[in-house]
């Protein structure tokens, strides 16, 4: 990876987890040891799954600039070879709870981790606590697992694994069984009453599908031919939301026999990232001109579209917009032009309020609003943090 500047600071994730980060990595030179003008960072020992590699770089007059590569590394099948019998590992010090044992979901926060204290583990696995840090289970134990997500009774939570064929399965948290749904997607919703899944499949633009299916593995295709970016959402009122090309990239609005609305035909800019709100009457999004993006909100008719923020967000890789449980405040990952992280930003909707809520932190990663809006919790560093909505009380 190779980036012409004096100056480059990057950053290699995957999913949500900082791999690895830093500044003025390695001068390339040719066999005559001259410098070449460009800047490389090697990365070694890199499993199977989806990476994002970010850089900024900064020329000699102090003009940066920025750019984003989104790469995949495949699974090598090797054929089995016999071997004698392993020396079985050491027990971790968290045992996964067996399978079968029902679980106590009241106020629990859901996450990944391969890392607790001193300990690594192997893999990546889902864990559950109690908002205080205690009851800490570790729910699987077998492969990678990322984002997690709760249903919307939270009866489930889906997981996708990675690898060469990455899928969505869900853990019934009532039962302890793993669901296996084998649905070849990282970009899905959950319906309203948390019995079935819209997601996408394919990843040739104008080829994708979009798909629904439940969980006793009834699958159907609600729509196919949309270029599609990210994951879909899925409003009470039973629509799905995506954002596609159809000139451009517009939020296209589907109903349950996928029958299609552009709510954002011959408008100006580029439209990402949309949900609804919780009552289904509106859609926030990421809206760019030029370089630059904002966050907006639009009716579920296409009427009455305004942006709630100025223009002065970099493109980040897995932005994420969220709105509180009462639909009165929305949450984003916002990355402001000429800086290297996102933070945490809350926009009131009546007053207008955009508060950075971890101004002190840069670098936040995923973050999830609790059941009642009072508080946001959000990994940072590799560690997890609860604060205020105002971001008061870390």
């Amino acid at each position: 990876l190779i980036v012409t500047s004096t100056t480059l600071y990057f950053k290699l994730k995957k999913g949500n987890l900082v791999l690895d980060e830093g500044s003025n990595p390695q001068k390339e030179t040719d066999e005559w040891g001259r410098e070449s003008g460009n800047f490389f960072a090697p990365f070694d020992n890199l499993l199977s799954g989806n990476y994002a590699f970010i850089a900024q770089a900064k020329d000699e007059v102090g003009n940066t600039s920025s750019n984003t590569l989104e790469f995949r590394i495949e699974e090598v099948v090797v054929p089995e070879v016999p071997t004698e019998p392993e020396t079985p590992a050491e027990e971790p010090i968290l045992p996964e709870v067996p399978i079968g044992e029902p679980l106590n979901l009241s106020n629990k926060i859901v996450f990944i981790s391969n890392k607790l204290g001193e300990t690594v583990y192997e893999y990546f696995s889902l864990f559950l606590m109690d908002p205080e840090g205690n009851n800490l289970k570790r729910l699987t134990n077998y492969n990678d697992f990322i984002r997690p997500k709760w249903s919307p009774t939270d009866e489930r939570i889906s997981f996708s694994t990675t690898g060469r064929d990455s899928r969505v399965n869900t853990r019934n948290m009532r039962t302890g069984e793993i669901e296996p749904l084998n649905l070849g997607t990282e970009d899905y919703s959950w319906s309203p009453d948390g019995t079935q899944i819209a997601y996408i499949a394919g990843r040739n633009y104008k080829r994708n599908e979009i798909h629904v299916a439940d969980m006793y593995g009834n699958d159907r295709i609600l729509r196919e031919g949309l270029s599609v970016i990210g994951s879909p959402d899925w409003s009470v009122n039973n629509r799905i939301i995506v954002s596609a090309v159809v000139k451009k990239f517009d939020l296209v609005s589907i109903d349950n026999a996928g029958k299609e609305v552009n709510l954002t035909e011959n408008r100006e800019g580029f439209y990402s990232e949309p949900k609804w709100s919780p009552d289904g009457r509106r859609i926030a999004f990421m809206h760019q001109l030029d370089d630059s993006y904002g966050i907006g909100v639009i009716d579920s008719d296409s009427t009455n579209e305004r942006m709630l923020t100025e223009r002065t967000y970099e493109y980040y890789p897995g932005t994420e917009i969220k709105w509180s449980p009462d639909g009165r405040r929305i949450a984003f990952l916002g990355k402001p032009d000429g800086t290297y992280d996102p933070y945490i930003y809350v926009l009131d909707l009546n007053s207008g309020e955009n508060r950075n809520a971890t101004e002190d932190m840069e670098g936040v990663g995923s973050f999830s609003w609790s059941p009642d809006g009072r508080e946001i919790v959000y990994d940072w560093g590799g560690d997890i943090f609860i604060m205020n909505s105002d971001g008061s009380n870390k």
